[in-house]
């Protein structure tokens, strides 16, 4: 019977992971006297998200290996809402 170790089996160990990131810049806020309309700039139009999801996988006797995937999706007029 084969031990219960991934050397043992001659398996490969993978860990996985995934991310998103908005391309959107934070929402500013910011204070004024009463009366007085307060205008913050924001740097950037950012619109859009960034998705990442990778693998290592390792295997005793073997190259570590990365394994990932980035796929990037921008928004454009007619999903902004912008004619």
């Amino acid at each position: 019977m084969r031990g219960m170790t991934a050397r043992d089996q001659d398996a490969w160990i993978c860990f996985m992971d995934e991310a998103g990131q908005s391309l959107k810049p934070p929402k500013a806020r910011t204070w004024s006297r009463p009366g007085h309309t307060p205008t913050v700039t924001v740097a950037g139009k950012g619109t859009g998200r960034i998705s990442l999801a990778g693998l290592v996988c390792i295997k005793p006797g073997q190259r570590t290996r990365l394994i990932f995937r980035m796929v990037c999706r921008w928004a454009t007029s007619s999903v902004s809402g912008v004619p």
